[in-house]
């Protein structure tokens, strides 16, 4: 990777020149600056917003998770009224080939 990064510089330079490589190169780092402040600044509100709420909360976290819901409640009352299937009386599927393909239909067009 460091490798074709330099390959990629160099050929920048011989291309553009000394005076135009060190002004895109000064442009660059700016760039790169402004980014650092902004993903600092974006850090630093979403930890505050995440402490405010804490506190609005009273929580450690500021996602809670109700333990039941209803949906939940309904499919494991459902699970508990079906009978369980043992291994020895259940039915293995039947093995269908690969290239089997339905009567009437054909692969290619």
């Amino acid at each position: 990777m460091a490798i074709e990064l330099l390959f990629v510089l160099l050929l920048a330079y011989l291309l553009l020149g000394p005076r135009k490589s060190a002004s895109l190169a000064h442009k660059a780092g700016g760039l790169l600056a402004q980014f650092n402040k902004i993903k600092t600044e974006l850090k630093t509100s979403v930890s505050s917003e995440l402490a405010r709420i804490d506190s609005d909360s009273g929580t450690t976290s500021s996602i809670a998770m109700p333990e039941r819901t209803p949906a939940l409640s309904a499919l494991r009352a459902q699970l508990a009224t079906q009978p369980e299937i043992s291994s020895s009386t259940a039915t293995q599927p039947a093995a269908v080939p690969l290239n089997h393909s339905p009567e009437g239909q054909r692969g290619d067009l």
